[in-house]
């Protein structure tokens, strides 16, 4: 059980991470003192796979499972973000500047943010080719927020939560 305000940060330089069948990280892992991800921080320049396991119950201001840096890339081929709360953006993750986010399977559910329940993006890559999203719960985008160029492209998978998709158009800061 991990209960740092990071279970994983990730090198400023590698080659790529997946993690098969990961253990359930919870112990309600809290960043009080930092701005983004309380579980999963993906540094720039990296590429994390997840194809199983379970990231549940971490608490930050943005990114609550997880944010991705500049230049790198989360790739969701299975397991579950689950039951993660911020008080800004991202409940489950937060998908920043020129970062992608792909999602293959698994589900995001559960999660409670002002922006964006499931995940927020800002000026980022989205793809939603499989997978389900359902249940999380947000003030704006209660899956999904996209701000600031964020492109998303849905090809597959199932999104059941009430206002959907919000996206802001401009420049807003």
């Amino acid at each position: 059980v991990i209960s740092e305000a990071f279970c994983l940060k990730m090198a400023e330089s590698c080659d790529g991470l997946v993690l098969t069948g990961l253990p359930y990280f919870y112990a309600g892992a809290t960043a009080s003192t930092a701005t983004y991800g309380s579980c999963f921080s993906v540094q720039r320049g990296c590429t994390f796979t997840m194809t199983g396991g379970t990231i549940s119950g971490n608490t930050a201001r943005n990114g609550g499972g997880l944010i991705t840096q500049t230049n790198s890339a989360f790739i969701l081929n299975g397991g579950t973000i689950s039951k993660n709360t911020v008080t800004h953006g991202g409940g489950g993750a937060y998908i920043s500047t020129n970062t992608s986010f792909q999602m293959n399977g698994g589900t995001i559910s559960g999660n409670v943010a002002e922006n964006g329940g499931a995940f927020y993006a800002l000026s980022s890559q989205v793809a939603l080719n499989g997978g389900r999203i359902y249940g999380n719960t947000a003030g704006t985008g209660g899956a999904i927020r996209l701000e600031k160029k964020a492109v998303l492209t849905i090809t597959g998978g199932e999104i059941k939560d009430e206002y959907t998709v919000t996206a802001v158009f401009g420049d807003k800061n």
